[in-house]
C-alpha cells in the first residue's frame, strides 16, 4: 500500500510542476459505417444513443448526444453531435442551480433565473451556457453583466424590445435587464414589507412572477403580501388586486384574496392569469375583478374549471389561442388548459423523475418555470434537477444539451454524425390465395394492387407512395402464377413491403347473373342485385336512364317504362363480363265504384284499368249477404253484373282484388245502378 500512496503522491507533485504527463489525452470519436438509419417507434419518437451512431475511445469520464430524441417533427437527414469530455471539475460559470424562472427571445435565446447561483443564465440554440448577468455573489448592485448582483431570482418576462424583467425575491426589488446585460432596479427599496407609491418608498415581500403588458406596464405577484401590484410606466406602484389576507376571495380588486400566488401571464387582450397558492388557477380582468376559473384544493385531476385540480401550480405560460400551460410543481406535471377551462395533463405522470419521453410517459421533477418561443416549443426548468427540459407543440419531451463545461485539464472532443431518421410505414392489406380469371377469349393483366393497400405511419401525416414489381398492366399467362412486390414508402423514405402470389385461371362461366326480373309499378323503384363470382374492380349499366348510379354495384331502378338493363363488369385481370335484367313496368290498376249494366252500351262492365297485366290474380264479388256472386282468375272478361247469368238488383256489392304479386288484397265496394 505504502508503494501505491508514493507513487500518488509523485503524480501530484509532477502535476504542480507543469509536467506534460498530468494533462489527459482528448477522447477520440468514431462514426460508425454509414448510412446510419433511425427507425422512429410505435409512437414516432426514437431516443438517440452514443452506441447508435458512433464509439468513443481513449479517456473520458462523460459522453453526450444532441439531440437525444427524434420525433415525427425530425424526420430525414440529421446531425447527431457526439460529445465527450474527460473533465475533472465543472465550471460554476455554466453550472446550473436550481433554474427558476424561463424566457426567450425573437431569436430563439434562452434565459434562465440561476436562483442557487444568484445568475441570470444565457442559453444558445447550440447549447452554450454563459453568465448574462450577476456575479454569482448575493447582493443587489445595478451594472452590465457580472458586476451586478442578485439574491434568488425568480420569475422572468420579456418585453417586445427584448428587455428582461425579473423579480429579485431575495432583494424584495424588481430589477430590469437591456438586451446588452445593463441590470437595474425599477421597483423596491430592498426591504422587506408593503408600500405603494414611487421611489425608495416602495416595498415588497419576496416577489415571485412579472409580466409586463403591451404599454409597458408591469404586473408583480407579491407573493408574501398575496397581492397583485401594478408598476405603471411613470414608475408609480400600485396595489392592482388583492387585500393582503390569506384567502381565495374572488371580487373586484383589494376585495379579493389570494394564498401566496406565484404566476402570472398575460394575454392579448389585457387579463392577467395567476398561479395561486391555494392550488386555484385565477384570472383578473383589465378593470381588476378577480375571478376562479379552474382548481378546487389539492389534487391533479382533469377535468372543466373548478371540477380540475392542482397542487401548487407555480408557474404560467400562454400561447397565441389563449392556451394555458402551468407547471403543476408538486404533481411533477405540465398542466394544459383551454379558453373554455378544460384542463388536462399534457406532459408527465406524477412519478418524480428527469426521464424524456412523450406526453405522459415523460417524468419531471418539481417543474417551476415555464415559457413559450414563437415555434410553440415549451421550455421547463427542472429546478431539484437542474435541468432545461423542452416540449414540442405534441408533447415530445427532451432534456436541453447544455454545452461549455470547461474544468481543469479538460480535454474534449466533438463529432457530428450525419443519420437518417425515418419513421415507419406498415402495410395493412392482406394478399393471400388471390386469383386472377381469364373470362372466354380475354388475356388478363396484373392488377394494380397499390389503388386498394391499406397502410399505417408511425408518423400520422406522412403521404405514404407505392411501387409494384411486376408493374401494373403486365400481360399474364394461364396456369403461369406471378410473384407481386408491394413496397410502401412514406415520406420520410421509410419503407415497408408485402410479397405474394398471383394465379391465373381460365374460366368460361359468366361471373354474373341475375336471379329474377323484377317489376314495379310506374313511379316506384327497385334496387338492382346482380349475383357475382370474383374480384371485380369496375361496373358499367347501360343505359343509364332511370338508374340512380350507372357505375355502381347496386343502383336503384325506377324506369318509366319496360326497360331491359345491361350490366358489364371489370374482372381483377381486365377482363369483362355482361348480362341483362328487365325490369318491367306496371301500370296502377283502377276500380271503378259504380257501373250500370242496363243494356244500352254505356257503362254495362265493370273495366278495372290494367288489371290485365296481373294474370294470376283473383276476382270476387260479394252480395250484402256475404254470398259470393262473381269469381275469376285473371281478368279476361270483365263482370256483366250477372250472378249465374241472371242479372242482379240494383245495390252494392263488395269486392276482393289479389294480384297475387305478394302485395295487400284490394278491397272495397262496388254499387250497381239501373
Amino acid at each position: 500500500m505504502k508503494a501505491y500512496r508514493l507513487i500518488f503522491l509523485l503524480l501530484i507533485l509532477i502535476c504542480l510542476l507543469g509536467v506534460p504527463v498530468c494533462h489527459a489525452q482528448a477522447p477520440v470519436i468514431t462514426p460508425k459505417p454509414g448510412p446510419i438509419v433511425l427507425h422512429l417507434d410505435a409512437t414516432g419518437n426514437y431516443q438517440v444513443q452514443v452506441s447508435d451512431v458512433a464509439t468513443v475511445s481513449g479517456t473520458y469520464n462523460s459522453v453526450s448526444v444532441s439531440p437525444s430524441s427524434f420525433n415525427c417533427s425530425s424526420t430525414g437527414a440529421q446531425a447527431v453531435i457526439v460529445n465527450a469530455s474527460n473533465s475533472t471539475g465543472t465550471d460554476p460559470v455554466v453550472k446550473l442551480n436550481y433554474p427558476y424562472g424561463i424566457v426567450t427571445d425573437a431569436s430563439g435565446n434562452i434565459y434562465v433565473a440561476d436562483a442557487g447561483n444568484n445568475q441570470i443564465k444565457r442559453i444558445t440554440l447550440a447549447g452554450v451556457v454563459t453568465v448574462f448577468a450577476g456575479s454569482g455573489t448575493i447582493g443587489s448592485v445595478d451594472g452590465t453583466g457580472a458586476a451586478a448582483s442578485f439574491n434568488r431570482p425568480w420569475g422572468m418576462t420579456i418585453d417586445a424590445k427584448g428587455n428582461i424583467y425579473v423579480a429579485d425575491a431575495g432583494n424584495n426589488k424588481i430589477r430590469e435587464i437591456t438586451p446588452s446585460g445593463q441590470v437595474s432596479t425599477v421597483a423596491g427599496n430592498g426591504t422587506k414589507g408593503y408600500h405603494d407609491g414611487i421611489g425608495s418608498v416602495v416595498s415588497f415581500n419576496n416577489p415571485s412572477g412579472v409580466a409586463v403588458d403591451a404599454l409597458g406596464d408591469i404586473f408583480v405577484v407579491d407573493s408574501d403580501n398575496n397581492r397583485i401590484r401594478e408598476i405603471q410606466s411613470s414608475g408609480y406602484v400600485l396595489t392592482f388586486a388583492g387585500n393582503g389576507q390569506y384567502s381565495s376571495l374572488d371580487g373586484y380588486g383589494t376585495i379579493a384574496g389570494f394564498y401566496d400566488p406565484h404566476g402570472i401571464a398575460i394575454d392579448g387582450s389585457g387579463y392577467l392569469y395567476i398561479a395561486d397558492g391555494n392550488n386555484r388557477i385565477r384570472k383578473i380582468s383589465p378593470i381588476g375583478t378577480v375571478t376562479t376559473i379552474a382548481g378546487n384544493g389539492s389534487g391533479h385531476n382533469d377535468g372543466i374549471g373548478t371540477a380540475a385540480s392542482f397542487y401548487f401550480p407555480n408557474e404560467i405560460a400562454i400561447d397565441a389561442a389563449g392556451n394555458l400551460y402551468i407547471t403543476d410543481t408538486g404533481n411533477n406535471m405540465i398542466r394544459k388548459m383551454t379558453p373554455d377551462a378544460i384542463v388536462t395533463t399534457f406532459a408527465g405522470n406524477g412519478a418524480i423523475n428527469s426521464i424524456d419521453g412523450k406526453g405522459t410517459a415523460a417524468y419531471f421533477n418539481a417543474p417551476i418555470g415555464i415559457c413559450l418561443d414563437a415555434a410553440g416549443n415549451l421550455y421547463v426548468t427542472d429546478a431539484p434537477d437542474d435541468k432545461i427540459r423542452k416540449i414540442t407543440p405534441d408533447g415530445v419531451v427532451t432534456t436541453l444539451q447544455l454545452a461549455g463545461v470547461n474544468g481543469t485539464n479538460t480535454q474534449s472532443a466533438s463529432l457530428p454524425v450525419t443519420v437518417s431518421v425515418l419513421s415507419q410505414p406498415v402495410i395493412t392489406s392482406s394478399y393471400n390465395n388471390i386469383t386472377v380469371s381469364a373470362y372466354q377469349d380475354c388475356t388478363p393483366t396484373l392488377p394494380d394492387y397499390a389503388t386498394s393497400a391499406t397502410t399505417s405511419d408511425n408518423c400520422k401525416s406522412s403521404a405514404i407512395t407505392f411501387t409494384q414489381l411486376p408493374v401494373a398492366g403486365t400481360s399474364l399467362t394461364v396456369g403461369v402464377p406471378v410473384n407481386v412486390s408491394l413496397t410502401a414508402t412514406d415520406a420520410s423514405g421509410g419503407t415497408a413491403n408485402v410479397t405474394f402470389n398471383v394465379n391465373v385461371v381460365n374460366s368460361t362461366n359468366n361471373p354474373l347473373t341475375f336471379n329474377n326480373n323484377p317489376a314495379i309499378f310506374a313511379g316506384s323503384g327497385v334496387r338492382l342485385n346482380p349475383a357475382i363470382n370474383g374480384d371485380i374492380t369496375g361496373y358499367s349499366w347501360s343505359p343509364a336512364i332511370g338508374l340512380s348510379d350507372a357505375g355502381s354495384k347496386n343502383p336503384i331502378a325506377n324506369p318509366s317504362v319496360t326497360t331491359t338493363y345491361t350490366l358489364t363488369v371489370t374482372l381483377a385481370g381486365g377482363c369483362t363480363a355482361s348480362a341483362n335484367v328487365t325490369v318491367n313496368v306496371l301500370e296502377q290498376i283502377t276500380i271503378p265504384n259504380v257501373f250500370t249494366p242496363n243494356g244500352d252500351g254505356v257503362n254495362d262492365l265493370w273495366n278495372i284499368a290494367n288489371l290485365s297485366e296481373y294474370p294470376a290474380c283473383t276476382v270476387d264479388v260479394f252480395s250484402r249477404n256475404g254470398q259470393l256472386v262473381f269469381h275469376s282468375v285473371g281478368y279476361g272478361k270483365p263482370w256483366s253484373g250477372t250472378y249465374n247469368g241472371n242479372p242482379l238488383p240494383t245495390g252494392t256489392y263488395y269486392y276482393v282484388i289479389d294480384l297475387k304479386d305478394g302485395r295487400k288484397k284490394h278491397a272495397g265496394a262496388v254499387t250497381i245502378i239501373k
